[in-house]
């Protein structure tokens, strides 16, 4: 699982990179200090995870018979298979057990398939590691999950991510009272401006306090978070590759919030606040999406190009009207 010898002298100040590139506000000194708190409380509970790190080879569910299963759907590529393991690992010891875990490689990532020694032991726990034909970059996290188990419950992760114990726990208890709904902890909400128009993802609201169990058009779940879909509830246009491809290609969350809405289906906060969700692993974010699609504006030219194909509906109502109802 060791990276190389230095791992533990960058990682803490690769954590604080990317605080500092993620919030640019930390130049007051306030701010500051409760940032580099932050990082340093998210350095140390990963270390203390590393130093106990077990798999637990009882950590899905092979007991209890579920009307539909709950399935943990993930990605990862070469820059972070010995990452990855970790975030597997979190989630192999939830309190309520998942039934399966699934890790999709591209085949055109990994042509020989040799994947690090650990993933033999991870397989002994019941993970399964798939590899599939096409890589389709961060929507492979769920793309072929969701064709393989249309009629199951899929809960999509991140690859850079150590996860609380209680998470899919926390996202199944909000299904149960929300089953129609997309359910997350990482959640934002999506403003307008005067015209009508959707403002600059930089722009938008968080909404932890006081919006767990509210239904809205107007929430944008981050799969960093966990993210929950219940079965047929997005747009069977969320497996048209040459669109997502085309207008889409580097914000899965964005995309996947596309279909969300064209079915009609709308999100809700499982969690009051993002503290339940875990820890950022460190020295995971040398190559990372979000440096394109937060800070270069890209999540902003995706938006765009959705609204452009797929605002105007024939049932009347266009995607933005939808989005702003509850606004």
């Amino acid at each position: 699982m060791a990276r190389s010898n230095d791992v533990w002298q960058c990682a803490l100040i690769d954590t604080i990179r990317y605080k500092v590139r993620k919030y640019p506000i930390i130049h007051r000194p306030a701010h500051r200090l409760v940032c580099l708190l932050r990082c340093a409380k998210s350095f140390v509970n990963w270390y203390l995870f590393k130093l106990s790190f077990k798999l637990n080879h009882n950590g899905l569910n092979t007991t209890e018979q579920r009307p539909k299963k709950i399935i943990a759907s993930l990605t990862s590529y070469p820059g972070r298979i010995e990452i990855v393991p970790y975030a597997i690992a979190s989630l192999l010891n939830q309190t309520m057990k998942p039934d399966k875990i699934i890790l999709w490689l591209g085949e055109d990532k990994f042509p020989d398939k040799k994947l690090p020694k650990i993933f033999d032991e991870l397989e002994e726990c019941g993970v399964e590691v798939k590899f599939c034909p096409e890589d389709l970059k961060p929507h492979t996290k769920y793309f072929y999950t969701m064709k393989e188990y249309p009629e199951d419950i899929v809960i999509t992760f991140d690859d850079d991510y150590i996860y609380s114990r209680h998470i899919i726990k926390i996202l199944y208890e909000s299904y149960i009272q929300h089953p129609s709904c997309v359910t997350g902890i990482y959640c934002t909400k999506m403003t307008f401006n005067h015209d009508g128009n959707i403002k600059s993802i930089a722009d938008w609201e968080y909404a932890y306090v006081n919006s767990k169990g509210h239904e809205s058009h107007t929430y944008f779940l981050a799969g960093v978070g966990g993210v929950l879909y219940p079965p047929h509830s997005l747009h069977p246009e969320v497996f048209n590759v040459e669109a997502m491809k085309k207008l889409c290609p580097k914000a899965d969350d964005v995309w996947l919030k596309f279909m969300e809405v064209m079915n009609n289906t709308r999100a809700v906060p499982a969690s009051n606040g993002n503290g339940v969700m875990g820890n950022l692993i460190p020295y995971s974010q040398e190559e990372a999406l979000h440096y394109f699609n937060d800070h270069q504006g890209g999540n902003d030219i995706q938006i765009k190009a959705l609204l452009e194909e797929y605002n105007t509906r024939p049932e009347g109502r266009t995607l933005l009207e939808m989005m702003r109802e509850d606004a």
